[in-house]
Order: C-alpha cells, then sequence, then structure tokens
C-alpha cells in the first residue's frame, strides 16, 4: 500500500501551489511609491488632522507622504516641526505627553524650500500587550485567576485601565468519539473554492462527508479546494477512517488532512481508503480535511468516520482575557488551562485505625467515611500535606467510587470492620479494590464501684463467723455483661465461707468485660468477736492469811476453767456489790476477816473486749500457828 505523502511543516501542499505563485508576479507598480520630480513641484499643501499613531516606544512622526495634499508632484527630502495650539515649537518627534492634542506640523521642502502647514492629531494606536501562558493542571486544582495569577498587561503609551477575562469551559470527559461535543459540526469552518462544494454533516456524529468541487469550470491547477477545519482545544491525538469515492482521479482530485501546514495526501488511484493517526498536537493547532477537485461533475467525496479525539485533558478553560489602555485601544488573548485527568495510580487510600497507622476506634464510634476517610487525590503525592488533597468524586475527575463494609465478630462489644472500597476509573475501565481496616475495639475498663466497708460478729461460741460478700456496682460502656469476682485471703467469689475468724480482711473485687479489659476496688471486712468467753468459778474459795494477817485474793485463783474459743485475755475479781470500776486483780483480806465469809464476782473478759461474770463464796481463815515467843533466860 503506498504510504500518504508528507510535506514539512510550514510547505504548501502539492495540489494549490500554484495559486501561491501568482502572488509572487504581482506589477511592481503595486507594492512601491514613486515620487514626482522636483522640477514640477511648484507649490504644496498640507493636509489637516492626518492621524498621527505613535510607535512601540510611544513615539512618532507623520509622514511627509501622509501630511502633503500633492506628494507626488513635490518628492524629495522634507523637515517637519510641530508646534502646540500656543505655537510653541514642540520638536519633530512626538511623544506621549502629546496624545489627544492637535498640533501644528510645519512641513518644508528642502529642495524647493516651499512650506505649508497642516496639522496632526496624536492617537495610541497601539494596544495593550497582554502576557500570560497556557497551562495545565490536575483535575483537582483551583483554575481561578486567584489561584493561577492572573496576566498582565502592559501598554507602550498609557496605563491600562482594565484587565477582564471570561471562560469558556470545554468538558471533554473521557475523549471525544464522533462529530459531537467540542466536535459537532457546527464548531468547524467550512471553506470552498468559489462556493462550489462542501461539507455535508448529515451523518453526525458517526460520520461525515467532504465533497468537492462540481460545478466550476474545469480547472486543473489550481484544484478547487473543500476545507473542513476546527482548532484543536488541547493537547491530543485524532484518529479516523476515511474512505473516498466518486470520481476517477484520485491522485489529483486528492484527499489531504493537513495541521499547522503539514500536508498529508491520503488518497491516491490505487489507496481509496484507511485509517489515520495524527502525532501529539497542541492547543490552538488547525486541523483541516481537505478535498480536491478539478471543479467537473464527475467529483470525488471522502467519508470520514469513527473519529476519535484521544487525549488526558478532562476539561478545557479557555480564558479570553481583555485589555483596554486609556485610550479605548483594547487586545485580547487566549489562555488554555488544561484539566489532566487523573489515574488510579494517583489514588490514595484513607488510613487503617488498626493501632498501627491510627489509633483504633472507641466501641460505638461514628464509622461514617465522612470521618474514617475517603479515597482522595493528592497533588504533589505527599499524603502528609493535606492542603491539596481532595476527594475523588469532586465533578472534575472520572472515577466511581463504591464501598462495602464487612463485621468481623470480635469479642461483645467490639468489632472489627472490613471497609472494600471499589474505584472504578470510567474512561479506561481499570478497577482498583483496596481494603481499609477499622477497628471498634473496647479498651476501656469497667467502671466498678465497691460496696462500703462493713462489719460482721461471731454469733456463738465457737470462734468463727459465716460470711458472704455484697455485690459490686459495674457498668461497661460497650458490653453489657460484665463479670464481678471479689478475692479475700480466705476464699474467692461472693461466699458463703464459714468460720471466718475475727480480723480485718481487704476484699478486691475485680471487674472484667469480654475483651479483657478490667477494673478493681477493694473494701474492708471486719470479722468481730461479739460472744463472751465462758466463765466457771471455783464453788467455795478459802483465803488463808499470812504470816502478816492478810491475804491476797486473785481472780484466777476463783477461776475454775473458764475459756473462750477466740482468746481469753484474762480475769479480775471484785467483792460483791461493789461497782464495776472495783474490778482488780485481786482482793486482799486482813484478821479482821477471819472467820466470815463473803460473795465475789469474777470477771473473765476475751481479746475482742466481750466479758462474762460468775459468782461464788470466799471464806477468810487464820490457818497461820501463833508465834511463842519465850522470854529471856534469868540467871
Amino acid at each position: 500500500m503506498k504510504k500518504p505523502i508528507y510535506t514539512q511543516p510550514g510547505a504548501v501542499c502539492p495540489t494549490w501551489q500554484s495559486s501561491l505563485k501568482a502572488l509572487l508576479f504581482l506589477p511592481l507598480a503595486t507594492l512601491i511609491w514613486v515620487g514626482g520630480l522636483s522640477a514640477q513641484c511648484t507649490s504644496i499643501a498640507c493636509k489637516q488632522n492626518v492621524t498621527v499613531s505613535l510607535k512601540d516606544d510611544c513615539k512618532g512622526a507623520v509622514n511627509s507622504f501622509f501630511l502633503l495634499a500633492n506628494p507626488y508632484a513635490c518628492g524629495g527630502p522634507t523637515t517637519i516641526e510641530y508646534y502646540d495650539p500656543n505655537g510653541n515649537y514642540i520638536g519633530d518627534t512626538l511623544n506621549a505627553s502629546h496624545l489627544g492634542m492637535t498640533l501644528d506640523a510645519h512641513l518644508t521642502h528642502l529642495w524647493t524650500g516651499l512650506s505649508c502647514t497642516g496639522s496632526v492629531k496624536v492617537v495610541d494606536g497601539r494596544s495593550p500587550e497582554i502576557d500570560c501562558e497556557n497551562i495545565s493542571l490536575k483535575c483537582t486544582e483551583d483554575y481561578s485567576p486567584a489561584a493561577l495569577g492572573g496576566a498582565t498587561a502592559t501598554d507602550n503609551c498609557s496605563a491600562v485601565v482594565s484587565l477582564t477575562h471570561e471562560d469558556e469551559i470545554i468538558d471533554l470527559g473521557c475523549g471525544m468519539q464522533g462529530f459531537q461535543g467540542y466536535f459537532e459540526p457546527s464548531n468547524w469552518t467550512v471553506q470552498t473554492t468559489n462556493g462550489d462544494g462542501g461539507v455535508d454533516v448529515t451523518g453526525a456524529p458517526d460520520s461525515v462527508l467532504v465533497e468537492g468541487a462540481n460545478a466550476s469550470p474545469f480547472k486543473v491547477t489550481p484544484r478547487y479546494i473543500t476545507r473542513f477545519k476546527i482548532v484543536m482545544p488541547s493537547e491530543g491525538y485524532i484518529r479516523f477512517d476515511w474512505r473516498s469515492f466518486g470520481g476517477s482521479n484520485f491522485n489529483e482530485d486528492a484527499f489531504y488532512v493537513t495541521i499547522n501546514g503539514v500536508c498529508i495526501q491520503l488518497s491516491f488511484n490505487d489507496v481509496q481508503s484507511g485509517s489515520w493517526e495524527s502525532w501529539l498536537l497542541q492547543p490552538g493547532d488547525v486541523l483541516s480535511f481537505e478535498q480536491a477537485s478539478d471543479g467537473n461533475n464527475d467529483m470525488v467525496r471522502t467519508m470520514i468516520s469513527n473519529f476519535q479525539f484521544l487525549t488526558t485533558a478532562q476539561k478545557i478553560i479557555h480564558r479570553t482575557w481583555s485589555a483596554t489602555d486609556e485610550w479605548g485601544n483594547t487586545r485580547t488573548r487566549l489562555q488554555v488551562i488544561t484539566l489532566e485527568r487523573a489515574t488510579l495510580a494517583d489514588v490514595f487510600m484513607p488510613p487503617n485505625y488498626d493501632d498501627l497507622q491510627l489509633p483504633a476506634l472507641t466501641c460505638g464510634a461514628n464509622t461514617h467515611p465522612d470521618i474514617t476517610g475517603w479515597p482522595f487525590l493528592d497533588e504533589d503525592q505527599d499524603p502528609t500535606t493535606t492542603a491539596d488533597q481532595f476527594a475523588i468524586q469532586n465533578g472534575d475527575c472520572t472515577f466511581s467510587l463504591t464501598y462495602e463494609d464487612q463485621s468481623v465478630p470480635t469479642c461483645e462489644g467490639s468489632e472489627l470492620l472490613l471497609r472494600e472500597w471499589t474505584i472504578l476509573n470510567d474512561c479506561t475501565g481499570e478497577i482498583l479494590n483496596e481494603v481499609q481496616i477499622i477497628k471498634l475495639f473496647d479498651t476501656t475498663p469497667p467502671t466498678l464501684t465497691c460496696p462500703p466497708d462493713w462489719t460482721v460478729g461471731t454469733d456463738s461460741p465457737e470462734c468463727g463467723v459465716t460470711v458472704s460478700f455484697p455485690p459490686a456496682s459495674a457498668t461497661d460502656d460497650c458490653a453489657p455483661s460484665v463479670d464481678v469476682l471479689p478475692k479475700a485471703g480466705f476464699g474467692t467469689g461472693f461466699g458463703n465461707f464459714e468460720d471466718v475468724p475475727p480480723g480485718v480482711y481487704p476484699i478486691l473485687y475485680t471487674a472484667s468485660d469480654p475483651c479483657g479489659n478490667a477494673s478493681s476496688c477493694t473494701a474492708i471486712l471486719t470479722v468481730e468477736d461479739h460472744h463472751p468467753p465462758t466463765v466457771v468459778c471455783d464453788g467455795f474459795t478459802v483465803a488463808s492469811l499470812t504470816t502478816d494477817g492478810t491475804a491476797l485474793v486473785f481472780a484466777d485463783a476463783i477461776d475454775d476453767g473458764s475459756y473462750d474459743l477466740c482468746c481469753l485475755a484474762g480475769f479480775d475479781v471484785k467483792r460483791k456489790g461493789l461497782p464495776d470500776d472495783a474490778y482488780a486483780p485481786f482482793i486482799e483480806v486482813d484478821c479482821g476477816e477471819v472467820g466470815t465469809s463473803f460473795m465475789v464476782h469474777m470477771r473473765a473478759t476475751d481479746c475482742a473486749g466481750n466479758s462474762a461474770i460468775c459468782e461464788t463464796e470466799v471464806k477468810v481463815e487464820d490457818q497461820q500457828a501463833p508465834a511463842l515467843l519465850a522470854p529471856a533466860d534469868v540467871t
């Protein structure tokens, strides 16, 4: 198959080269001015109100050709001097200070000495210059002038009084398929020679038909051309199928595609259909489908179908800046802002709440993505900087997003949430699946309140008591049930515990939730001996006086087997009828009570202060023999 013919950029398609050759042979008289002879210059006259437009350096002067009323009659060198309305000499050069003024212009013809005075009106004929650059952004970025910075405008002579802009937004989506959207036929320009030929767009958006001229005088060179043209909105590629039919000479009545002067002939006598894809085009490039013809009714038509514009751009903003100076001169300039489509490689996932990336959440926490995070796009690819992060569903990026939660059972009151994100690139069909781990774990111990300290007493002669522990109050933020277990030195649980001897016992209460979190508190149990000793007295006690005539009756001498199963502290005694403060370890008797008897109370006291009394009789006897003292020997 014959390859398409490419010409170098800037070259002219061979089919219509000859049409330009004619431009090179215009009569010389139309290109230059020929002045008259000085011998013919007998008088001169100057025009009034000749406009003088200042140059880029804001300086200028009127050309004598335009100031003279008869320039062809008076050729040759001249001088021009300018005067203000008051007759003051200005010089031979005008500048910004003269803008808007009407000045006298005195012209002198140097060869003849003739002179005349006309007038000039000084104007700023140049519009401001606008400086702005085409910009490519990510689809998430702010393209407002406040974010990007506006254009700058300067003027050669005066101040710029206004700088405004208007935006035209072109949504390219996933690229353009067919002659629709930006590429719909109404946005193309149709050009024909002498109005013959045309473009049939009734097949759009699927196809268009470019038709050569068929009702014009026969002409081989230059040929008639039908053009179907459009300006490319952004960087990208075009691809299309084509088929030429009708006619008989596909070499000369050829189908071309031209891009900025690069001309590619696609059809030949042996090649009448095919597919074509461009190189990378830039915004502002001009694409033209062109059908050549010789004008007779044996015309060639070319059907263009399956047209595609392949681009990474999501949206194009055509921002037209307009600057006006103080003299009303206005200039416009187009700035092209391209919003590039994002890819799945640009997507960052929200963090895991797994105690590794971020701490786990507490039970019952809100797990909505507004709280735990959405997948996002990051302009600088650095997730630690958050000012440039955007949700992927922000309207300018072509992603579809869904998620599904799976709850994995753990301990009661806690949950392991596996959130599976599915992100679809609407343009490529690529899918990204990622799982986000969200732990909702109970890490807080229950709230536990111990019962108040309490005391129990023994209720039998045996030294011990049966005890049970009162309940504690326990609640948990996550689990409905909490296990509470008390523990003492003599046992674990709530009881009953038998034969607990008197003493002070710390009771440790521990509350545990189903996730193993525990808290504890301590209550104090006091077991007291509330039962008095068992007291036994001798039935009768004899107090025998000693040699000094006295005797001590000790309380334990009266005891006849008193006991306490816990702890017996001791005994004391008193005469019956005396107050309790008369109890003492012993009772003293003397000779005055010999032969008498009296009743006594013996008191037995245990270690807890409990006491019991028994009564017995004490008889005082003198069982000592009299002491005989013989008189001294007598001699």
